[in-house]
């Protein structure tokens, strides 16, 4: 009985520890957004469908967005417009990451460009000025690096023993440039006469590549490595030996190689507006290094290509169409955003999933007619939508939608799993909940335990009657 007490009292303890996760609790994604075109244009929107589809999506529930806009021209001269389609996109998550245009059922060739990572910063794409988009919709063209020499290093392991984890690689050459990028992560360190070092741990835990080194526009003279067991560099690995391949190549070439190496695009295509986009990163990182001393001339491909697979950047498909007078066009765009996402902290709030789209630069078109919105929910049954704005309505099948009489600039709705049933009912927090459950059943068995007492000691009492007859 006294166990039953202590595990009753201490439930709490058990259970409340286990609700805050490691996980991060807040995570902020970007807004979907509408068609841009310039001020002035003569072309209107008579009515704008917008469909976010939730089904289908595992685990965090993708959106793939679906804006179809009437368009017509309501002037009697053909009329040619350039439109822009600026969203957000990454490569990493979402792997078909261009937009897709069609006119009228057919698809529309567009132009993408990429630009340079953005901050995970709520307010950044709120302030994008769609006007700077327009007047420079192909984004400033990274200037490529020259060609150079490339020094492969293959590392022979082949009498490694068996039970070796890891070594050093510790190399050591003379640098004839201003930029080294490598294959490898490593400690590296450039004196003023330009001898170079780098550190690197060569895992054996998987399948690696040989160590590249490329100098653009640069060299590397009196180079050597040398294995070792340990980090100090103290005592040397016989079991490693060395052979050095030396190469001319371009910095295109060179980053095909290593995301060969490490396969982290896959199937992807590592377009041209990819290497684009890794360029624009890569002269941002320099820029940053240098803005706090922290450049010494070495930059890892290896991490450079992870990091802008995996980083957000705003994207614009920029495509023209042409009406003739009094036409009408019925166009659609098509692509995938992600939601804001709320973790539930030791309080056990409920799990929240936040979309958003924007379409600010709308009022440019000559006139803009009605609007309708419609959400598909998700397939997880445990979710449900909470909130959204304008205030959407349950359709017979199961979807979600709401028609408006004009122009919404900014929407968004909120898909979350339920909170604690009984906590919700009581209005108590979770835990505050549980606490009180303890306390309650903990009175209920001592109350049980108090009245069996007087029973007992009426049993003893019969057993010594019995006796005494």
């Amino acid at each position: 009985m006294k166990r039953l007490l202590a595990l009753v009292i201490f439930l709490p303890m058990l259970i409340l520890p286990c609700s805050a996760g490691t996980d991060p609790s807040h995570t902020y994604s970007f807004p979907g957004m509408g068609m841009v075109v310039a001020p002035d244009c003569p072309i209107a929107v008579s009515h704008n469908d917008l469909t976010f589809d939730l089904s289908g999506a595992d685990g965090f529930p993708l959106a793939q967005v679906e804006a179809a806009y009437t368009l017509t021209n309501p002037t009697n001269q053909t009329q040619v417009v350039q439109v822009t389609l600026p969203y957000v996109t990454c490569f990493g998550r979402f792997p078909n990451s261009t937009a897709r245009v069609y006119e009228n059922g057919s698809a529309v060739d567009c132009d993408t460009f990429y630009g340079g990572s953005i901050k995970n910063n709520r307010d950044y794409i709120y302030d994008v000025y769609f006007e700077d988009i327009l007047s420079n919709v192909v984004f400033p063209q990274p200037p490529e690096l020259e060609d150079g020499i490339l020094y492969n290093l293959h590392v022979d392991i082949s009498s490694v023993p068996e039970e070796t984890v890891a070594f050093y690689v510790l190399i050591n050459f003379k640098l004839d440039g201003d930029l080294c990028l490598t294959s490898h992560d490593s400690t590296s360190a450039l004196n003023d006469d330009g001898q170079a070092t780098l550190k690197i741990y060569y895992s054996l835990q998987y399948k690696q590549g040989p160590i590249r080194v490329f100098v653009p526009g640069g060299s590397i003279s009196d180079f050597s490595a040398m294995a070792y067991k340990k980090s100090n560099l103290e005592e040397q690995f016989e079991y490693v030996s060395f052979d050095l391949e030396v190469d001319t190549t371009s910095m295109w070439d060179f980053t095909l190689t290593v995301d060969k190496d490490y396969g982290y695009y896959g199937s992807m295509d590592f377009s041209e507006y990819s290497y684009r986009a890794l360029l624009a990163d890569l002269y941002s990182e320099l820029e940053s290094r240098e803005e706090t001393d922290q450049y010494n001339g070495f930059v890892s491909l290896r991490k450079l290509l992870y990091d802008s697979l995996f980083r957000y950047r705003l994207a614009v498909a920029v495509f023209d169409l042409e009406f003739a007078a009094g036409e009408d066009k019925d166009i659609m765009v098509m692509y995938t955003i992600d939601p804001t996402y709320d973790k539930p902290h030791k309080d056990d709030r409920d799990l929240r999933y936040t979309y958003n789209y924007i379409s600010s630069p709308a009022p440019h078109w000559s006139d803009f007619g009605t609007m309708s919105i419609k959400v598909i929910p998700p397939d997880d049954n445990e979710l449900y939508l909470k909130s959204s704005r304008p205030k959407l309505k349950l359709d017979t099948d199961g979807t979600y939608y709401a028609e408006l009489g004009k122009l919404r600039k900014k929407i968004d709705f909120t898909f979350a799993t339920p909170e604690n049933g009984y906590a919700r009912v009581f209005g108590l927090k979770p835990h505050v909940f549980l606490i009180l459950l303890a306390i309650t059943v903990s009175l209920v068995i001592a109350i049980v335990k108090f009245l069996q007492k007087p029973d007992k000691r009426w049993r003893r009492g019969q057993k010594g009657d019995k006796q005494g007859r």
